[in-house]
């Protein structure tokens, strides 16, 4: 069920989010089958730039099969994420996968 959009007398549209009013235009709201989102952009930004902050374990994954993530850092966060036993498995896994060495345990996981 779609948002219930709120409008002033003159016309503008409410952001669900922050509340302030804005006119319903794709200046102010991203636009989805030509009506504005619920949120004005500013606040659909900020949500969204909580999802691209955290790295999830998928595109640590991928920068590290790109070669542009260290070894020891994809360690960490796979620790911290299942343990050290699980994480030290997995990044033997992956630098296997490449054609890399198994690293030395106590040059990486310390």
């Amino acid at each position: 069920m779609p948002r219930s959009r709120v409008y002033n007398e003159r016309g503008e549209q409410r952001c669900t989010k922050c509340g302030q009013f804005f006119p319903p235009d794709a200046e102010h709201f991203y636009l989805h089958r030509g009506r504005p989102n619920s949120y004005c952009k500013g606040c659909d930004y900020a949500r969204k730039a909580v999802y691209r902050k955290v790295p999830t374990e998928e595109s640590l994954l991928r920068r590290f099969r790109a070669q542009s993530l260290p070894t020891s850092e994809l360690y960490q966060f796979l620790a911290e994420k299942h343990g050290k036993e699980i994480a030290r498995k997995m990044v033997d896994q992956e630098r296997q996968a490449l054609g890399l060495p198994a690293m030395l345990a106590e040059i990486v996981y310390g």
